[in-house]
């Protein structure tokens, strides 16, 4: 039986190879595999080189394959379609590319719910801004807040760290602010596919799991439910992301006035960049952050690998036939109950 990430693969092949325009670059007709896939069905090559190649394409043809891609996605499944917005601009032109398809294709708008993930952190106004840009598309929205309060996980397990390479790793409060409403939303939404905003060569571990699996892989909820992933506008640079939102004439973000990326603003993940910016902004809160760091630290490695597997039992366990509100307060309440009896063991 033929899984839905193969069926939304061979309706991206499919549609590649009847489109005349896309019809005359060999590398999106070749290599499409190769993209789709990962290194599963690379020829010769490493995955990560043939992805690349389709960076090189015109704009204009590479906004035609990534509307070909949500189109031929959607129409693979009839299933609620979930889209990440932060608020950011890789987003913001995913959200562009994603609307361009539900015109062409004419697909029912009432299919895609788009997700706005409050982490309490983020720059003044975006919720605002998100609610504007998404009801001039005729969106649906939900917007979820925090399971649980960022400086609780701060207080409570300190900082996001790096690991000796440099690079950050999967620390718990990306996994309690991000990946935990995911989860949560997908499963209340019985959502069959979501869509990312990434493009390439973005982050390290982003750019593996590209070279790796592909732009269409499934991703495996803890043991409670599995969805297939898309990424559509993988093949844009930074420039084309700007290039699009201004060739759709796409309000952004203020952030972007004074500072390059749009991010949590107390993210440690990134010292050099945000907290320069932060430090412009809102110098009292960079101040306290600071402060804070000393007090609390960052993150062991090896504490955020208990803490997720104690996390994933909980959601394991979760009844989700009510309301994602009530499934939110629930499993918060779970959670703080679970490490404060912990604390209190230990005094």
């Amino acid at each position: 039986m033929m899984t839905l990430e193969d069926a939304v693969r061979r309706s991206i092949r499919e549609g590649v190879a009847e489109d005349k325009i896309l019809a005359k670059y060999g590398t999106a007709r070749k290599f499409i595999d190769v993209l789709l896939s990962g290194e599963k069905s690379r020829l010769g090559t490493s995955a990560g080189s043939i992805q690349h190649m389709f960076t090189t394409l015109p704009l204009d043809v590479k906004l035609r394959l990534s509307t070909l891609i949500v189109g031929a996605s959607l129409s693979s499944t009839s299933g609620r379609c979930i889209i990440h917005f932060s608020g950011g601009l890789d987003s913001l032109a995913l959200l562009a590319v994603v609307n361009e398809a539900l015109d062409r294709y004419c697909i029912d708008r009432s299919r895609i719910l788009v997700l706005h993930i409050d982490t309490g952190l983020h720059p003044p106004g975006t919720s605002s801004y998100v609610k504007n840009v998404v009801e001039s598309l005729d969106l649906d929205l939900k917007i979820f807040r925090p399971v649980v309060s960022p400086w609780w996980i701060f207080r409570k397990f300190g900082f996001p760290g790096k690991d000796r390479s440099g690079r950050t790793f999967p620390f718990t409060c990306c996994l309690l602010l991000k990946k935990l409403p995911t989860w949560i939303t997908a499963r209340c939404v019985k959502a069959s596919i979501d869509f990312l905003g990434w493009v390439y060569r973005e982050a390290y571990r982003r750019y593996m799991t590209v070279v790796r699996r592909g732009i269409v892989h499934r991703v495996n909820f803890p043991n409670m439910y599995s969805i297939v992933r898309i990424l559509p506008i993988y093949i844009m640079t930074k420039r084309d992301i700007y290039r699009i939102v201004e060739m759709y004439r796409l309000e952004r973000h203020w952030i972007y006035n004074i500072c390059d990326r749009h991010a949590c603003m107390a993210c440690t993940a990134d010292m050099s960049s945000m907290y320069k910016c932060l430090r412009n902004v809102n110098p009292r809160l960079y101040n306290f952050i600071i402060e804070k760091i000393r007090e609390w630290g960052f993150e062991n490695r090896n504490t955020a690998k208990t803490v997720k597997k104690k996390i994933e039992k909980i959601v394991r366990e979760e009844d989700y036939g009510e309301d994602i509100e009530q499934i939110r307060k629930r499993i918060r309440r779970r959670i703080i109950e679970e490490f404060e009896e912990k604390r209190e063991r230990k005094n």
